[in-house]
């Protein structure tokens, strides 16, 4: 324990200081104030008491990271000072008494004993709870009036009669609650929390209170949230409070919260039987880091089970007006009084400021009534911060009878997007208006139970564990005979069932029209392609194709192996992608089934099957017409220039395509090649040669050649000794890899190794430390495509990455190397990005435009009055107007003829722009255009007072001006005033010009002519006038009447200051 360090106590030092000099300062211009002003002194009551000083302790912790520590109070603490002396006249005088460490209640009791010894008249403090309790009895004991911004876990202060607490509290935190169980009738209710967070205990027992004190039935769960890590431990005690209630309060932390309802959802409960309640108070964390998105595997449930979940939290207002004021006046203060400190922002900070502002108001009171601050009336002064209501930082707020505040809650839930939303919000300050924690709902609360959105029960009809009699079984005999019927009626059902099956399927066949025979292409052609292939490794497959339907059939070059060619045909008028397999007669139900599978498939990355043509040997699959051919075709053509962006869009697509596979009833691919990948007329690869495994099982050649090696170069090494049985997504992710490879390199696989394919296929086979796969060179893409690709060919299946990792790689390498979406999206963002830049030409353009149009407005107003620009500008002419009173000033620069012509010529411009500048910024203090008042603008009688407030500035201001090539010379001006009626106009049409007319406009001028150097004479009018406007010192001019053009005489006054009260 100790107090604040050196550099503290000497800033704390040196603010007393000038504090004190400032009242004392303030105290000497009142009592001159008074004698200048005599009787006036009633008149201006309170405005002439000195500041009363109020010695307040600040008892707070120090040199920890607890968000009330006094390093990030104090600028709020400060900037409630500042504004209690502006607004209520009272000032107060800070003793510091803090502790070190954080919370301890020992050291706050002691420095609260500091405190109350050194005759303080407040103390604000301590924050912690804990320490909070300790100090208030020792206050209470020396009845000090206290007031904390802090607080919170204790139930209530209503035992300290001088202490006032301006932050929220666990008590009134679950009125509201209350209100809520009340309106939706929910009497049982099962409290389950984590023991090793003390705050959360805190919050249950408070919650118990509540419960109990109107008569609601609670169950409580302790658990450690130390032991508890697995959904399947959360389900244990769940299911334990699920025998004794369907309202379950969670009091935890977020990221047990998520456990909870992950574990809720596995076992059934968020279908809309179920509520959970949950408590975030400051909104950061179920709400903030710990919600229900991880990006893990249980997102999805998390989302879906958050939907039956209510989140209690203060009610946020951040984005009001008065906070945001609040924010701006404490940056200002700290950036004057603390401007090496980062200004921290939280709930705390506003509630300290909201509880200095509660007892500045209490003292200003206190002293208005007459009453002096001590312990005399220590009593009475706590107590009118009781049953108080003002706008404050952090809402409205409203302390009661107890001196606890009734804060601001709202309730959260969350929406279809899986965005949490206000859905009730709470309002302390109404409790003074009906008696009860007021509850306004925002819109209807999400239950999670479906469209109708039904409220869930208190208890099921059956009970929580089905006991009631309701749900006993009875009447065993109509059981057994409704269960023969429903038996005999499930047997009516099924032969029903089948008999519709087999029509339906019939006729669901005869509606695809995917059948075809062989006479139904009626033509055929093989597009070849210069693949860059050794022959060795690809043997001709052939290069025509008999347009002959038996040629079709009796073809051997139209099998399916490695797919490095594309066969077209038309296919009953349809132009479509031609696949051959070898295989006996499918039967035509399997076919059905096959069919309906592959076709459930829909993606714009899986090809379309067109129709299949069956025969007594082989069967052909026919996909949607692709105008590029296959990929192998693609990557064969040397004409076609593949940049990244090309590559980027053609495996997303691929990918894509993979994933709508991998998610069908297929599960996987099973023999995918660079042949059976298409590329339609938009540059869209789409997967083909899926499903059908009727058709493709037989494909490869039985004899294990050539050909039939180099047909498994993609094929996974653990499927090579049976590459026709249970195909995996892992043998997928190898094949992907193998045609990766081949879309870097531009080359068919294992081109470059000079082997085998008998030779390779070996090799693959076989694992060793260093697998043999494919060269690639890491040059040519992206690193982490290259990384990808040897994680994918890996030789152990279960450390290849899975299809949705693959998408997650490939989308961040595409964001970091490439452009993003297809190679049509991008050409067209191209042209977009061109419109944009041009639409942002005109926009600049524009904005240019309207400065120079603002300058040449500002302009004209320094010209012509506003209201005159304004009419010219609408194309009004200016009629010419008359005015019953105004007051024009002349002034004149003495000896100016004698100076200039001693001076050079940019010598008088620099005077003259220096002078001119002065009387520039002078005017714009005034209501005053250029030497008049009250035109254009009419402004009653103020205009005298306007014109000559105006003289006495200018003349304070030319007794310090300096001539920069006359430094030593003063200049002095001669200065005239006069009030009365004239005529305003604008005359001129190609320079148009302001001009006043009247005999008032020639007085104004003889008033300067017959003036004296540095005086100012105003006529006899102008100071009539002037005596509406305030207290001015004039003098009757002593040598008589002037003058004015041999007509007039004018009585003339010397001006000389102005009286300030």
């Amino acid at each position: 324990m100790s107090l604040v360090s050196n550099s503290e106590v000497g800033f704390t030092r040196y603010r007393r200081l000038t504090w004190y000099l400032l009242c004392l300062t303030v105290m000497i211009l009142r009592i001159a104030g008074q004698k200048d002003d005599g009787d006036d002194h009633d008149n201006h009551g309170d405005h002439h008491h000195p500041p009363a000083v109020i010695r307040v302790a600040l008892v707070l912790t120090t040199g920890s990271d607890l968000p009330y520590d006094y390093t990030v109070l104090a600028p709020a603490i400060e900037a409630a000072f500042e504004k209690s002396l502006t607004e209520y006249n009272v000032h107060f005088s800070p003793v510091l008494c803090l502790y070190q460490g954080g919370c301890d209640s020992s050291a706050a009791a002691g420095q609260t004993f500091i405190a109350v010894n050194s005759s303080v008249d407040l103390i604000i403090g301590p924050a912690c709870t804990a320490d909070m309790l300790a100090s208030m009895e020792i206050q209470s004991f020396f009845q000090v009036p206290s007031i904390t911004g802090g607080g919170e876990l204790a139930d209530s202060i209503k035992k300290y009669p001088y202490a006032t607490r301006c932050a929220f509290n666990t008590y009134t935190q679950w009125l509201f609650v209350i209100r809520v169980f009340t309106q939706f009738n929910w009497t049982n209710i099962a409290i389950i929390y984590d023991n090793d967070d003390n705050t959360k205990s805190v919050n249950a027992i408070s919650l118990m209170k509540n419960i109990r004190a109107v008569n609601m039935r609670h169950s409580d769960f302790i658990f450690s949230g130390r032991q508890v890590r697995e959904n399947v431990q959360a389900q244990n005690y769940l299911t334990k409070a699920s025998k004794t209630s369907r309202v379950f309060v969670l009091l935890m932390n977020g990221v047990l919260i998520r456990t909870f309802m992950i574990g809720a959802s596995t076992l059934g409960y968020t279908n809309g039987d179920y509520v959970f309640l949950a408590l975030d108070t400051f909104r950061d964390d179920i709400l903030g880091v710990n919600g229900w998105e991880q990006k893990d595997r249980f997102d999805s449930i998390a989302q879906q089970a958050y939907g039956s979940l209510l989140v209690l939290t203060l009610r946020d207002t951040s984005s009001e007006q008065r906070y945001q004021d609040f924010k701006n006046h404490v940056t200002s203060v700290a950036e004057e009084l603390f401007p090496l400190t980062i200004v921290k922002f939280n709930y705390y900070v506003a509630s300290f400021y909201d509880a200095v502002m509660v007892f500045a108001q209490c003292f200003n009171e206190t002293l208005e009534e007459g009453h002096s601050v001590g312990k005399d009336n220590v009593f009475e002064v706590a107590g009118k911060a009781s049953n108080r209501t003002f706008p404050g930082a952090t809402g409205l707020v409203y302390i009661n009878s107890d001196g606890d505040r009734y804060d601001d809650h709202a309730m959260y839930d969350i929406d279809a997007n899986g965005v949490f939303k206000v859905a009730a919000e709470f309002f302390g300050y109404k409790e003074e208006l009906v008696n009860e924690y007021f509850y306004d709902p925002i819109r209807p609360f999400n239950w999670n139970s479906g469209p109708e959105n039904l409220v869930p029960r208190n208890e099921p009809l059956c009970g929580y564990t089905g006991e009631k009699a309701i749900c006993d079984k009875t009447g065993e005999i109509l059981e057994i005979a409704l269960g023969l019927c429903v038996v005999l009626t499930l047997i009516a059902l099924v032969i029903f069932g089948i008999s519709y099956s087999i029509i339906h399927r019939r006729s669901e066949m005869a509606q695809l029209n995917i059948l075809g025979t062989w006479n139904d292409v009626t033509r055929a052609q093989t597009a070849t392609v210069n693949y860059r292939v050794s022959r060795k490794i690809t043997p001709d497959l052939g290069s025509h194709v008999s347009l002959d339907p038996r040629g079709l059939m009796d073809n051997p070059n139209l099998l399916i192996s490695s797919g490095s060619q594309t066969t077209t045909a038309t296919f009953r008028g349809t132009r479509v992608m031609l696949r051959v397999c070898e295989t006996e007669q499918v039967s035509t139900g399997v076919i059905l089934k096959e069919v309906k599978i592959a076709r459930s498939i829909a993606s714009d990355n899986v090809a379309t099957l067109a129709g299949i043509c069956t025969g007594p040997y082989r069967v052909a699959v026919m996909y949607g017409y692709c105008a590029k051919g296959s990929l192998a075709d693609l990557l064969a053509t040397e004409t076609v220039l593949l940049d990244w962006l090309f590559r980027f869009s053609l495996i997303k697509d691929i990918v894509q395509g993979l994933l709508a596979v991998t998610n069908s009833p297929l599960l996987c691919h099973g023999h995918l090649t660079s042949g059976c990948i298409f590329v339609d007329d938009h540059f869209v690869a789409k997967i083909g040669d899926y499903g059908l495994p009727s058709f493709f099982r037989r494909t490869m050649p039985s004899i294990q050649d050539s050909t039939f090696c180099a047909s498994l170069l993609w094929t996974a090494p653990e499927r090579l000794p049976r590459p026709f049985e249970n195909p995996t997504t892992e043998g997928d992710v190898y094949s992907l890899a193998i045609i990766l490879s081949e879309i870097v390199m531009r080359e068919r696989p294992f081109l470059s190794s000079g082997f085998e394919p008998e030779v390779i296929i070996a090799k693959v086979q076989k694992k060793h430390h260093n697998n043999f796969r494919p060269k690639m060179d890491a040059n040519l893409c992206p690193p982490e495509i290259s990384v990808m690709i040897k994680q994918c060919w890996a030789h152990n299946p279960m450390e290849r990455p899975r299809m949705a990792q693959i998408k997650s790689i490939i989308k961040e390498s595409e964001k970091n190397n490439s452009e993003k979406g297809t190679i049509l999206d991008n050409l067209i963002r191209r042209m977009e990005i061109n419109t944009q830049d041009l639409e942002t030409i005109v926009e600049e353009k524009a904005e240019l435009f309207k400065a120079e149009k603002e300058k040449s407005d500002q302009l004209l107003y320094q010209i012509l009055p506003r209201v005159v620009v304004d009419a010219l500008k609408r194309g009004e002419q200016v009629q010419p107007e008359n005015f019953d009173s105004v007051t024009v000033y002349y002034s004149d620069i003495v000896a100016f003829t004698t100076l200039s012509s001693s001076s050079s010529p940019t010598e008088v411009v620099d005077l003259l722009n220096d002078l001119y500048t002065i009387f520039d910024n002078s005017i714009m203090k005034f209501d005053a255009y250029k030497v008049a008042s009250g035109v254009p603008v009419r402004n009653g009688n103020q205009h005298a007072g306007e014109i000559c407030r105006l003289s006495l500035l200018l003349l304070d201001q030319i007794k310090v001006f300096k001539i920069r090539h006359r430094p030593d010379e003063q200049l002095r001006l001669r200065l005239g005033a006069n009030t009365g009626p004239c005529v305003s106009g604008v005359v001129g049409l190609v320079m148009p010009r302001y001009c006043l007319f009247g005999e008032t406009i020639t007085i104004a001028g003889k008033m300067e002519s017959t003036s004296l150097p540095m005086r100012i004479q105003i006529s006899e009018s102008c100071e009539k006038m002037l005596q509406t406007c305030g207290k001015f010192e004039t003098e009757l001019r002593p040598d008589g009447p002037i003058i004015v053009n041999d007509k007039w005489e004018v009585t003339t006054y010397w001006l000389h200051r102005e009286i300030l009260p």
